[in-house]
């Protein structure tokens, strides 16, 4: 007889889950929030719309603009040495390097940069020279004048001869005084390895936005100096140089008629106008100009109003590297990095260089028995 099939098991039986009682809630707090939200959306998409509508283009400039070029890829021409010792090193932890990584003081025209200058005020000591010893000066021979106006550091190199000489004016820049400047930016050793033929002088310059500026003639400045030195007068051009605030004092100098070749290290914070009317009046004039992040609106204006500009992106490797066509150029327009400004003076690279691209002529080798 067959067998009858075992009972199956009866399923298990799942218990029903609990009633999730938070969710009452929530989805009240979900609906309040969306009655809140719906009234602020459409006003702030209403006021977008507005912002939106309410822009106009700007006017466009009155002078027409050229395109400024994009850096051209150049062939690198090794040019010669200078035949010169390198500068020593800084001790690492100098002020200057340290300085480098301070926050920068931007600069900007003063209120006052063009009001006379009184120059009757004159202390006890003033157009007293002191003379340094050959270790401050590098080899070279150093002066200091003390004037109304602060002191100027007057460096000659070893072998300067004034027959075939150029006179070189440094302008330093915010956050620094001059004796720092010369101090801590080593600037007898740069002088030193640019191995140029020149007579260096280094005046005191406002080390802020709110201080005036010391020299605002530069006759005054350079008959300052033909007075007290006991060295003959360079016969040949005359360069400026000047880095980030020293565009308040070289400004006021343009009129002079004895500049031949500006350059400024991250130097056009203003006054480009004063420098674009400079460049047109004489055509041997010559301006250099290194331009970071602060100063490169300005100087990219500039660039656009001279169809002879030679505009090239460097770093702080490739300044040895310029062509002869950019050293010889009128108008040499060099973009940088970012984090560049202080380097260019602190970096005893930069200074050296241009110098090097300028049209002073090189110390001449000694002679025996000279």
């Amino acid at each position: 007889m067959a067998s009858e099939p075992p009972a199956l098991a009866p399923a298990p039986v799942r218990a029903p889950r609990p009633a999730l009682v938070w969710t009452a809630p929530v989805a009240a707090a979900a609906a309040a929030a969306a009655l809140l939200w719906a009234p602020w959306s459409r006003h702030n998409a209403s006021s977008r719309g507005n912002a939106t509508a309410a822009v106009v283009p700007l006017t466009p400039a009155p002078r027409a603009a050229r395109a400024l070029p994009a850096p051209a890829t150049r062939p690198s021409v090794s040019l010669p040495a200078p035949t010169h010792a390198a500068p020593p090193a800084r001790p690492a932890n100098n002020v200057a390097a340290r300085r480098h990584t301070e926050p920068v003081e931007l600069a900007r025209p003063h209120a006052s940069d063009d009001a006379p200058q009184d120059d009757t005020a004159a202390p006890a000591d003033d157009g007293a020279v002191v003379r340094t010893d050959a270790d401050d000066a590098a080899g070279g021979t150093h002066m200091v004048i003390k004037t109304s106006h602060g002191k100027i550091h007057v460096w000659a190199p070893p072998g300067y001869r004034a027959s075939h000489a150029s006179l070189v004016t440094y302008v330093h820049g915010y956050l620094t005084d001059v004796d720092e400047a010369w101090h801590e930016h080593h600037l007898a050793q740069q002088f030193l390895a640019s191995g140029r033929n020149a007579l260096f002088i280094v005046p005191s310059a406002p080390r802020g936005r709110d201080y005036d500026v010391r020299w605002r003639n530069l006759d005054t400045l350079l008959d300052e100096v033909r007075g007290h030195i006991q060295l003959d007068w360079p016969s040949g051009s005359s360069v400026v140089i000047g880095h980030s605030g020293a565009f308040r004092s070289i400004a006021r100098w343009l009129g002079s008629g004895r500049i031949d070749h500006i350059i400024l290290l991250d130097a056009l914070y203003g006054r480009r106008d004063r420098f674009d009317a400079w460049l047109n009046a004489d055509p041997r004039h010559r301006l250099t100009i290194i331009a970071g992040a602060d100063t490169a609106e300005g100087a990219d204006d500039l660039a656009r109003r001279h169809p002879d500009a030679v505009v090239r992106t460097v770093t702080r490797h490739d300044l040895s590297e310029l062509t002869e066509e950019e050293r010889d150029a009128r108008f040499l327009y060099l973009r940088t990095r970012d984090d560049s400004h202080m380097w260019l003076v602190t970096g005893a690279e930069a200074i050296p260089e241009l110098l090097c691209s300028t049209r002073i002529e090189p110390v001449p080798p000694r002679i025996l028995g000279q």
